[in-house]
């Protein structure tokens, strides 16, 4: 939708108002260019045959407390892992040209007293890197770890919450180098968040502008456990080169393999390659789509590798493969015939239990039964021999 328009109406909205000179307007890809990447601004690289977002950057922090991922430069190396290497406004304009509706960071509304949650759409932020001779692409969540280790970052996920600035006032993230946050500051323009505590993209009431509603000195932190700091092993050596990545979150395809090595896709019961085809068919919209494996506890690991192995000879790439182990006693998410299953199972086991006592029951009475007739039986041939001894010894005696 964005393509069918003229570069000047498309970049309009991005300048007007801003109390800043943006210099020349990039020279933005148009529809005809979509088939291959083309650089937007220094620094930031449109993808379009992958639909992401490519940023230069470098490592610059192996260890310490963080706030951010990525920082624009001269603002916030001491608490963030990378530097890039482009101007945070030129970021913002180049993932609205993928499409992305504006959100909004969390900020103060003075009307009303309260800090409005962030709106954003899901994101991937992934970081691509050479080390040791190889190349590696990873979510970026690889690279953070709690200070305490009190909890792991399941649940926790990126968010595009960039929005324009009101007229007249500059882009907050120019201005404060929050390119990529760990923590929810006002000026964010990608922020980490826990899973149902960012709400979809929509009108706000109130613009965030350039002065920090939120303030970033005193951003409204979750607390200790929440308090993140490099992994520095994962981490490659500080002034490598890293090219940040970030594109809207593809629906992932969700399968599920149980203890009998039976593969679930929704409520049907499917094989490896219908699998790979569905995961294809995503991918056919989605280049980024991927497929994530619960398995059960008890799944075997022979029976989870033969499907990843499948997986993978079918074209799918292993960096958008995932896999997570289930408890035992936990259900397939959204499989509610799992739940019927399972208590079907417990029910036929608990009746053939049954049955079987009942069996045995049976079995022993029927002896009982038997040893009881044939003791009457005894009984009764051991009173007539008695009845019948006792008659002939009167004969005789009567004889005499």
């Amino acid at each position: 939708m964005i393509g069918s328009v003229c570069l000047t109406a498309l970049l309009t909205p991005f300048f007007a108002g801003i109390g800043e000179s943006t210099g020349p307007a990039a020279t933005a890809p148009a529809a005809e260019h979509r088939g291959r990447s083309a650089r937007l601004a220094r620094g930031v690289v449109i993808n379009w045959p992958k639909g992401q977002v490519e940023i230069d950057a470098e490592v610059v922090l192996r260890e310490g407390v963080l706030e951010l991922l990525a920082c624009a430069p001269g603002t916030k190396e001491h608490e963030s892992i990378l530097r890039v290497r482009a101007r945070p406004f030129d970021v913002y304009k180049a993932l609205g040209l993928l499409g992305l509706p504006d959100g909004n960071p969390p900020y103060f509304e003075a009307e009303t007293q309260r800090v409005v949650p962030p709106r954003g759409t899901p994101v991937d932020c992934v970081v691509r890197y050479e080390r040791d001779g190889r190349e590696h692409e990873h979510d970026a969540l690889e690279w953070l770890q709690p200070r305490d280790g009190s909890r792991d970052l399941r649940g926790a996920g990126w968010y595009y919450v960039g929005s324009a600035p009101p007229p007249g006032a500059r882009f907050g993230a120019d201005v404060y180098g929050t390119v990529v946050t760990v923590v929810p500051f006002g000026s964010a323009l990608v922020l980490l968040a826990r899973e149902g505590e960012i709400e979809p993209p929509g009108a706000a009431t109130t613009r965030p502008g350039s002065a920090r509603e939120l303030d970033d000195a005193a951003h409204d932190s979750a607390g200790d456990e929440w308090t993140l700091t490099p992994r520095g092993p994962r981490i490659p050596p500080e002034r490598t080169p890293v090219t940040l990545i970030l594109r809207p979150r593809a629906p992932r395809v969700r399968a599920w393999i149980d203890r009998f090595g039976r593969i679930r896709l929704g409520s049907r019961t499917v094989t490896a390659d219908d699998l790979a085809a569905a995961v294809h068919q995503s991918r056919a919209s989605r280049p980024n789509a991927g497929v994530t494996l619960s398995m059960d506890a008890l799944a075997l690991p022979s029976d989870v590798e033969r499907t990843v192995a499948r997986l993978l000879a079918a074209g799918i790439p292993a960096a958008e493969l995932e896999r997570e182990w289930i408890d035992a006693d936990s259900l397939p998410p959204h499989d509610a015939s799992a739940a019927a299953e399972l208590l079907v199972h417990q029910f036929e086991l608990h009746r053939s239990l049954w049955n079987d006592a009942a069996v045995l029951f049976r079995a022993a009475a029927d002896r009982l039964e038997a040893r009881r007739r044939a003791l009457e039986e005894w009984q009764s041939q051991f009173k007539g021999l008695l009845h019948g001894g006792g008659s002939d010894a009167a004969r005789r005696r009567n004889r005499s």
